[in-house]
């Protein structure tokens, strides 16, 4: 019986989303009494974007019937598929997946020829000796990639392999263009009475990450890099770490990392009894953290160096961690349609009239690595300020902060005497630091406009169909900003809108490809700047404006 209504609630729901779709017009579903539209051949071929030579056997596949064929030797390739618009992907090992891969096409009876490009994919191998004799097999490397987080470039770990018996490692795809580093996991022989092992050294440079990352293996689309390894053994010593505050039956993470970079040395770690850490680790500088949980949790931390000798009597002694007070003042001065003051507590699709419509992320600024720390922000128990809120969980360092708001935008950010826009905030033991003063206003202006190249032109007077190129336009501010940066593709005719935007001038561009833009980096910003159209945006206005294509947009952008 289960299984019977099982199979009638699973028709239902189909009958529901194909009576949505024929209500919605959607192309990808056909209803009971709709014509079957006519299908033409859709011809084309599949390139290199690197060296322009066609691409054998890559899959071209109909998006919404899920029909695909594979490309000749020539790399060409024919569909029959119904007219109108219409979702083609292109795969192929080897090459690059992701927006470039996807298409939009309008197919007609007059469908010019196709022509798609697919981006080679990277490669690292190398090849590691060790000094002491060992067998080279076993020993893991991490890579780490320089990405855009929250408008800042970090060091992100983007996979993890193994060294096999003859020493050899292979990364075998990797997005370029991109900037790499690659680091080994330390390894040590306890079993011995003195313990020697490799200690983590990363490359290129075979140094510590930060020189490393100061001089990063920066891969071309389709490059095949090598990297000889050489790993050279030292002499590991003992460190010893009681942890103080850790009450019975509490959970706590004590963990051991290496001074100015991702990787950790948690691998010689071992736990005697809750609270109380040894490890083994080679000359170098160190810290350890312990985090305890609970309400409040507790942080702590230790620096320390390992100097020809064995380390003790170091101490953790972890401090309850305080909330971050967060005041949000809502300037409004502009109106809705129907003449009320809007509701901005929109934040993540969410509604809630207890939402500040302020969301809150702090990136670590003194570490080169690391995810940012998410801002829930709720209000204070038995607080009566409406514009009062916290943040828990925030470990003391400093944090660039990037606030966004829905619908509206951060006029000024401030904790104390510093301008959150310009300088990082500082959080101190136990979580204390000078509250958040945020203020919100609502009278955002407008960015409308076109993006010249010929295929937007060939579009707008409906000459012919096929593929519908669609460009990134991004509005880069020229002004102290804590937010994202607004970025949107064009419609099909090369027109754009960015919506909500602070008052102020902006450099507006648009590249054929999306990019990541490096806030941290003045120059490249300046640089990338220079490229686009200089316009200001006035409060509660819109400002018009036309740029012209740049193409190859990653390789214009700050890596």
């Amino acid at each position: 019986m289960a299984a019977v209504m099982s199979s009638r609630m699973t028709l239902s729901c189909r009958l529901l989303v194909a009576a949505m779709a024929c209500v919605l017009g959607l192309a990808v579903t056909r209803c009971a009494g709709q014509e079957l539209p006519a299908t033409y051949p859709v011809r084309g071929v599949v390139q290199n974007s690197i060296t322009h030579q066609p691409i054998a056997r890559a899959l071209v596949g109909d998006d919404a019937s899920g029909g695909s064929v594979l490309t000749d030797a020539e790399g060409r390739f024919e569909l029959d598929l119904p007219e109108g618009p219409v979702g083609i992907t292109v795969r192929r090992p080897g090459y690059r997946q992701g927006m470039e891969s996807r298409h939009a096409v309008k197919v007609g009876a007059d469908i010019a020829a196709l022509s798609f490009s697919l981006t080679p994919v990277a490669s690292i191998a190398g090849h590691v000796t060790l000094s002491g004799g060992d067998e080279p097999g076993g020993l893991n490397f991490f890579i780490y990639r320089k990405r855009d987080v929250e408008g800042h470039l970090r060091w992100m770990q983007e996979g993890m392999a193994t060294t096999d018996s003859g020493g050899d490692i292979r990364f075998p795809e990797l997005d370029a263009p991109a900037s790499y580093v690659l680091c080994s996991d330390p390894s040590s022989n306890d079993t011995r009475a003195v313990t020697y092992g490799y200690p983590s050294i990363c490359f290129p440079g075979g140094a510590d990450f930060a020189s490393a990352a100061s001089a990063p293996l920066t891969l071309s689309p389709g490059q095949q890099a090598e990297l000889e390894i050489a790993l050279a053994r030292q002499r590991f010593y003992r460190v010893s770490i009681t942890t103080t505050n850790l009450h019975r039956g509490q959970g706590a993470s004590i963990e051991i990392h290496s001074q100015g970079g991702p990787q950790s040395a948690t691998a010689m770690q071992r736990s005697l009894q809750p609270g109380d850490v040894e490890a083994e680790l080679p000359n170098g500088n160190y810290y350890a953290e312990a985090h305890l949980w609970g309400r409040p949790s507790s942080y702590g931390r230790v620096d320390f160096k390992v100097s020809d000798g064995p380390v003790t009597g170091l101490t953790l002694n972890p401090l309850p961690l305080q909330p971050l007070m967060v005041e949000v003042r809502k300037d409004f001065t502009a109106s809705n349609s129907n003449g009320n003051e809007p509701h901005i507590g929109i934040v993540s699709g969410s509604m809630n009239v207890d939402n500040p419509g302020v969301n809150l992320s702090l990136i670590p600024a003194d570490n080169l690595s690391g995810n940012p720390i998410g801002g829930n922000l709720h209000r204070p128990e038995g607080s009566a300020n409406s514009d009062l809120y916290e943040m828990d969980e925030i470990t003391p360092g400093r944090y660039w902060v990037r606030a966004d708001s829905y619908q509206a935008y951060v006029s000024s950010i401030s904790s104390g005497d510093t301008d959150l826009a310009r300088e990082p905030l500082t959080i101190g033991p136990g979580g204390s630091g000078a509250p958040i003063e945020i203020t919100v206003r609502n009278d955002t202006g407008d960015i409308q406009g076109t993006v010249n190249s010929e295929a937007n032109a060939g579009a707008a007077t409906g000459a012919g169909s096929g593929e519908v190129k669609l460009d990134f336009v991004y509005a880069i501010p020229q002004f102290a900003y804590t937010g994202r940066i607004a970025q949107m593709p064009t419609g099909p005719i090369g027109n754009f809108e960015l919506p909500n935007l602070a008052p102020g001038t902006y450099s507006v561009i648009a590249f054929d490809r999306n990019i990541e833009i490096n806030m941290d980096d003045a120059d490249g910003l300046a640089r990338i700047s220079a490229q686009g159209q200089t316009v200001t945006v006035e409060a509660g206005g819109t400002a018009q404006v036309q740029v012209n294509l740049i193409h190859n947009g990653e390789e214009s952008a700050s890596q």
